[in-house]
């Protein structure tokens, strides 16, 4: 029976090594009889591991080990090995400390069990705390306890224990690939004539006999710094809406996509307010509606022109009729940290529901959720892709 388990957990713990999933190292206490008191005394192994479906409810496999060891209380039994698979709900990852709860199913191998302690089924509920050393390694306390199903008048079982959690998906063990740095056709063009090895005591492309900066540090570049045809440090003007106005003269630095072939001089859009829907043109939608609401860059705050759609579009749903049941499903592309972008896309997506509410819908008509990266329409590997996929989407049930 323990090898049997012992190969199903490392199966499952196999699995969560090829995403964004955790693992955990515990070391605790044990009371096994808790009919009077509590008896922390039964040194407990622990290990689980958690798989990130990127939903609420994640699953989790654990893994224990009981020293029971106690010839005069149960005449003979040795240990215990427990393989249970749960539900847990992490509160938040964006914090230092990190609140979780989970539940679910077991059973108990029992060796040399007697009457009154064999192996049986369990149902398990627990709460623990993470604390966040790095961004790949927590900390972690963690209390659960088991209500054994069957036996003999059996008791429950109490553990508490202390231990270590590791992120497995955002871990990378391989060498950073070298940084790129293109190297001067003057200078590529010297050293294939002279058929030599020239030394680059910086490695930033640029041998020292050219190198005006011998000792340019090119790991710690920044984003709108690069490399000169002499070795040295040249700051580059960025452009990051890419509207053909660099930053530091650009007044609206974040203009749309869709918007960036018509900005004035300022380097800010100068395309006409997008007109109103109108309850006809929301009919001719069907029952999944793009509301083409625009929020600025990681704000959940409604514009005026968004207020003027949300307006129409409210009104639309009241004339549908007091059952009608509207559902905002807030979409952020597949940029950046996930958990971020979940949170993200439900603040803007309970902004919309407060302001459909304030429009005169009741607030039983509106759901709002956040889905994050999820259901893409459009692909995420080109920016107007990415435009596409950050959207406020409206279902409507009748």
């Amino acid at each position: 029976m323990k090898r049997s388990l012992s190969i199903l957990l490392i199966t499952a713990l196999s699995a969560l090594a090829q995403g964004n999933h955790s693992i955990s190292l515990k070391y605790g206490l044990t009371s096994l009889e808790n009919d009077s008191s509590t008896k922390f005394e039964n040194s407990t192994l622990s290990l689980d591991g958690v798989y990130d479906t990127r939903y609420v409810i994640d699953p989790r496999v654990d893994l224990v080990y009981v020293n029971v060891d106690d010839s005069k209380r149960w005449g003979g039994v040795s240990s215990t090995l427990q393989l249970a698979l749960s539900g847990q709900y992490e509160t938040s990852t964006d914090y230092k400390l990190s609140p979780y709860v989970f539940g679910g199913l077991g059973y108990e191998s029992v060796s040399d069990g007697v009457k009154c302690f064999d192996s049986n089924p369990f149902l398990q509920l627990g709460a623990g705390l993470k604390y966040a050393l790095t961004p790949k390694i927590n900390l972690l306390g963690e209390v659960k306890g088991l209500q054994v199903l069957g036996g003999d008048n059996q008791d429950n079982e109490l553990l508490a224990s202390v231990g270590v959690n590791f992120l497995l998906g955002a871990m990378n063990l391989s060498k950073p690939a070298p940084m790129k740095v293109s190297t001067p056709a003057q200078v590529t063009q010297v050293i294939n004539t002279k058929q030599v090895s020239e030394i680059d005591s910086d490695h930033d492309g640029v041998p020292d006999t050219h190198d005006d900066c011998p000792g340019t540090d090119i790991k710690n570049l920044k984003a709108n710094e690069s490399i000169a045809q002499n070795g040295c440090v040249q700051i580059i003007l960025l452009d990051t809406d890419n509207d053909g106005l660099t930053d530091d003269v650009d007044k609206c630095p974040n203009t749309p996509f869709e918007e960036r072939k018509n900005v004035d001089a300022n380097g800010c859009s100068k395309a006409v307010a997008t007109p109103i829907q109108t309850e006809t043109n929301y009919a001719d939608m069907g029952d999944k509606i793009d509301l083409h609401i625009k929020f600025d860059s990681s704000k959940s705050d409604i514009k005026a022109e968004a207020m003027q759609k949300i307006k129409a579009f409210a009104k639309y749903i009241k004339s549908l009729g007091a059952d009608t049941i509207v559902t905002i499903n807030g979409y952020t592309d597949s940029s950046g940290n996930e958990a971020k972008n979940k949170k993200l896309s439900r603040d803007r997506a309970f902004a919309v529901r407060q302001a459909l509410i304030k429009a005169g819908l009741k607030p039983s008509q509106v759901r709002a959720y956040g889905l994050g990266s999820l259901n893409p329409i459009a692909t995420n590997k080109t920016a107007e892709g990415r435009a596409k996929n950050r959207r406020i989407e409206a279902v409507i049930e009748h």
